[in-house]
């Protein structure tokens, strides 16, 4: 994997993640000197940060994180198991995420309703969709997809595992999404138990079943 060929993609995910802090400057007058950053499950504010650290240190903190990503999964001694289309659409999941989290804090402080845990729910669950559509091709490597020792080590448990967590987190992201409509949070927390539990309990069986 050549870091050069997606230099282009960084530096145009890099800006959509600091037109969050352009778009604040812009509003600065109208954003009050304390602005709310953590919602309950109620959707009351229980958690505020200052004007100048969320038009400024959240976007910065979430670019920190975007190149961290890219240099980790630039330095994976199995970056060629990668492919190009799945890295460069694994590079846009911070810039979506911090798109749609600004615009709701930034929406929140203006006076407007917004529903929190409706919009968190809903990226989680398109998110899990973009991953279930990709999961059963992803290669051997150590920084994307269902890495614990018993996937890593054998190649048939890798590719069994992750045909079954593309399906889990498919389904799922399409369950997240549907129930932001009925809001029941049961729900959320089974879809999310077994998207993350099944496949690693799958995967341990395989390998005690010598995969």
């Amino acid at each position: 994997m050549n870091k050069n060929k997606y230099i282009k993609t960084m530096l145009l995910t890099s800006m959509v993640i600091v037109l969050a802090s352009v778009a604040g400057l812009f509003l600065w007058q109208q954003l009050p000197e304390e602005i709310a950053i953590h919602f309950n499950t109620q959707n009351q504010p229980d958690g505020w940060a200052s004007k100048p650290m969320v038009v400024f240190g959240l976007p910065l903190f979430l670019l920190v994180i975007h190149w961290l990503t890219f240099l980790g999964i630039s330095a994976d001694p199995k970056r060629q198991n990668i492919e190009e289309y799945l890295f460069k659409g694994l590079l846009w999941i911070t810039p979506v995420l911090t798109g749609g989290m600004m615009t709701a804090i930034y929406r929140v402080a203006l006076g407007y309703e917004v529903k929190s845990s409706v919009l968190a729910q809903g990226l989680l669950g398109v998110l899990f969709i973009f991953l279930g559509n990709y999961l059963h091709q992803v290669k051997q490597n150590y920084t994307v997809g269902i890495r614990i020792p018993w996937t890593l080590n054998n190649k048939e448990n890798w590719n069994k595992t992750h045909r079954l967590a593309a399906w889990l987190f498919f389904i799922g992201g399409f369950i997240l999404v549907g129930n932001i409509y009925f809001q029941q949070t049961w729900l959320f927390l089974v879809v999310m138990i077994l998207t993350v539990g099944t496949p690693v309990g799958y995967s341990y069986n395989l390998h005690r079943k010598g995969f």
